[in-house]
Order: structure tokens, then C-alpha cells, then sequence
């Protein structure tokens, strides 16, 4: 009995802290994304591909969690030339630290990635976290940002590994 029951507990457990994902598909990638959250118009954003936000649990929630797909046309560069090129123009932001980087694999696309802060420039004293992913591919860099105050960062890395894990670029 008291295993049932400590069974019971904790699959309710787990499944309270699962999260629902949606998909977006366009006609060169595909992304998933919570399902909670807002896809930003993209008239109101046209230089990027894709933008979903978190959406606000109250009136005076201001933290800022977002998602954006950026695709670049960079003939004859490849991954390391535009991920270099990335890292420099990024690296310009104020109080830029480069936290950690890596190569992943995706959905047999090679990938670079980091994770760095820097200054939110709005208001200084905000430090904002972003996760980075870049790859190449058919003469275009895609690149996937996911960023959130610092303080947020650590309680969506992880949603944001499964976003980065969904990211298909065809």
C-alpha cells in the first residue's frame, strides 16, 4: 500500500512538471516550443524566421523568456566562419562573457553552441543569459537564441535543451 501510494505521488509529481510542446513548421525548418507561450507576429519582427515568447502569469510580470530563429543568407562561409563571425559581433554587447560552448549534433545537422551574458540594454543592471545554437547549411546560417534574465536562466535551460533537440532545418 504505502508503495502504491508512493508511486502514485510521485508520477503525479512528474507529470505536473511535464510540459506540453507545439510545433512550428515552415518550408526550411521546424521548431517545438512550449505550448503556453506566445508566437510574436511576424510583421511585428520580419528580420527573424520565427520569435515565441513567454507568456506573462500576471500584470506585473516582467521576465523576459523568448526564443527567436534567425536565418542568414552566408554563401561559401560554412559553420566555423559564421559561428566565429557570430561570436565577434556578440561579444561587442556590454559585460559579454562567453560561459560555455560546445559542437552538438541535431537531427544529423552539425551544430556550435554557447551559452553567454551580457548586459540587458535597456536597463544595465540587468544581466541577461543567452543559449546560442548555429549551424549551416545550403549556403544560409540558422541561428537559435534563446535568452532569459539571469536569475531565470537556470529554471529554463532545460526547456530550452529540448527546444535547441527540436530544431530541424531541412
Amino acid at each position: 500500500m504505502k508503495k502504491t501510494l508512493l508511486i502514485t505521488i510521485l508520477l503525479i509529481s512528474v507529470t505536473s512538471f511535464s510540459q506540453s510542446f507545439t510545433e512550428f513548421k515552415s518550408d526550411i525548418f521546424k521548431i517545438e516550443f512550449p505550448s503556453n507561450w506566445i508566437v510574436v507576429p511576424k510583421e511585428k519582427m520580419p528580420q527573424l524566421a520565427f520569435v515565441a515568447c513567454r507568456k506573462p502569469e500576471s500584470l506585473t510580470d516582467k521576465a523576459q523568456v523568448t526564443i527567436n530563429v534567425n536565418i542568414v543568407d552566408t554563401p561559401n562561409l560554412g559553420l566555423d566562419k559564421t559561428y566565429s563571425g557570430l561570436v565577434n559581433s556578440i561579444a561587442e554587447a556590454e559585460n559579454f562573457k562567453l560561459l560555455e560552448n560546445g559542437n552538438v549534433n541535431i537531427s544529423n545537422q552539425s551544430f556550435k553552441w554557447l551559452i553567454e551574458s551580457h548586459s540587458n540594454h535597456k536597463d544595465k543592471s540587468q544581466l541577461m543569459y543567452n543559449y546560442v545554437f548555429v549551424t549551416y547549411k545550403n549556403d544560409k546560417t540558422y541561428i537559435l537564441t534563446m535568452v532569459a534574465f539571469a536569475q531565470m536562466f537556470d529554471t529554463y535551460k532545460s526547456t530550452f535543451g529540448k527546444i535547441s533537440e527540436s530544431l530541424i532545418i531541412y
